[in-house]
């Protein structure tokens, strides 16, 4: 279901715009896919509102391995965890906008966060250590 729920939500939600949203999102799950979720939000007329998704999953490592190669040419600004949390909005701001458990946070010790044309929150945070793969849009 993941390939026409990518679809509905690139072309209901943004239409002419649906080729940006859609080099975000992978093409197809890989092989080794575990703990999956794609959590999808339309447009609505609200002011500071934005449709967004959250597609999340582990893999293995050379699936990160490509995800990063591919990520980080769409990148402008690659975000790692820092020891003080207190100055790590950024790496703290897009896990909070994913929804992510608090029981997960130890999972991304090591994850970057490749952001994308500077818009918060697009982005896609790897992790090589826990192989979870989360991508905001």
């Amino acid at each position: 279901m993941y390939n026409i729920k990518r679809l509905d939500y690139t072309y209901g939600v943004f239409g002419k715009n649906a080729e940006y949203y859609k080099k975000l999102l992978p093409e197809k799950l890989p092989d080794e896919c575990e703990d999956y979720s794609f959590v999808t939000k339309g447009s609505i007329l609200a002011q500071d509102y934005h449709a967004s998704s959250c597609l999340m999953f582990r893999t293995d490592e050379e699936t990160i391995k490509d995800y990063a190669e591919y990520y980080s040419s769409l990148s402008d600004e690659v975000i790692v965890k820092k020891e003080d949390e207190t100055e790590d909005y950024s790496f703290y701001s897009f896990l909070d906008k994913a929804k992510i458990d608090d029981s997960l946070l130890g999972e991304f010790d090591n994850a970057k966060i490749y952001r994308i044309n500077g818009n918060d929150p697009e982005g896609a945070l790897l992790d090589r250590d826990s192989g979870y793969v989360v991508i905001l849009t």
